[in-house]
This record gives structure tokens, sequence and C-alpha cells, in this order.
């Protein structure tokens, strides 16, 4: 058995409704196998989110709103589907969850087109971030350099396509967080 890497880490996952379940589910397991904890985060606390699929029923721990204004306390904030990058895409509060993470130092990653949302919350410019093609525009045109690979970090921000393999991306987020001071919570 593998020695978790991340024991205590708080990772937030951010949740809408209706989410798609095959990649949050391989990475939030892949990311408690190696030691942490994952919270998730969606409109209203308490809320019951049912994926796509409806074969995944999970509870909301935290609002946007209340962790936006809150000082960042977990160690990354994941945002691993397209129905919750296109939910989010204008909602205030959880673009603010995601700029005040990346401005305190803590691991951001987006997946796929939730790319997009390193545009909306005013953190793109002069990142390198791995996009699909349509968002290759807008990246640009914000500032940021597109990147030639499948997974991209540029700083705390950590970027991928869906033709990313999910286990390496795992690898990549578990490497980063080892490389960070954890989260004071």
């Amino acid at each position: 058995m593998i020695a978790p890497r991340i024991t205590g880490r708080t990772l937030l996952f951010l949740l809408a409704p209706g989410f798609e379940r095959a990649t949050y589910v391989s990475l939030s397991k892949c990311l408690e196998i190696q030691g942490g904890r994952v919270i998730n985060c969606s409109y209203t606390a308490g809320d019951t989110l049912t994926s796509a699929d409806r074969r995944l029923h999970v509870t909301s721990d935290s609002s946007f709103a209340r962790v936006a204004e809150e000082q960042p306390e977990q160690d990354a904030v994941l945002v691993v589907d397209n129905v919750t990058a296109s939910a989010t895409r204008d909602d205030a509060a959880a673009l603010k969850v995601i700029a005040r993470a990346w401005a305190a130092g803590r691991l951001v990653v987006l997946v796929d087109e939730a790319t997009r949302l390193a545009v909306s919350a005013g953190i793109a410019e002069n990142q390198t971030l791995a996009a699909p093609p349509p968002l290759a525009r807008e990246l640009l045109q914000a500032g940021a350099r597109l990147a030639a690979t499948p997974i991209a970090v540029s700083g705390n921000l950590c970027t991928a396509t869906a033709q990313a393999r999910l286990s390496a991306l795992c690898e990549e987020i578990v490497q980063r967080l080892q490389e960070r001071e954890p989260a004071t919570t």
C-alpha cells in the first residue's frame, strides 16, 4: 500500500447541480487515497447535488458565498467538470473563491472548459494554460499563453484538457501540494 502524501490537505471542489460524475469521482477518490480531505461547495450549504447521469448524490458542505468571504483555508480549489464551469462562469461568489485562493497562493485546478474561469476570475494574464481549442482565442485575448501539453502548471494554477489522463493530473496535484505549505485551518 502506498503511504498517503497529502494527509490533512483540504481540497475544495466547486460543484453545480448536474455536475459530470466521472472526472469528479476519479479525482476526488485519487486525492482521498493520497490523504486529502474533500470538501464539496455549491450555491447553498447542505444541498444534495445530483450528477448529470443521476448515479451520484453528494452534499454541499459549504456555499460559494460563505467560502468567498472567508480567508482561503483550503489547500486547493478545483473545478473539474464542464457543467460546473458553465454554471459558475458568471457567479461572482464562485469566481471570488477562485481569485482569492489564487491570490493567497493556494493551488487552483481547472479542467477542460473550466479553464475559462481563469479569465472570468481575472487570473489568466501571463499564465500558461492547457485548454480545449475552442477557448484559445478567449484565453489569448486575456493575455494567457497556451500550453502544447494536456496538463499545464503556471505558478499555483494547474489546468488540464479533457485529453489529460486523470491519473497524471492527480499526480500533478499531489506533487504541487507537497511543494506548498499546508493551509491553516
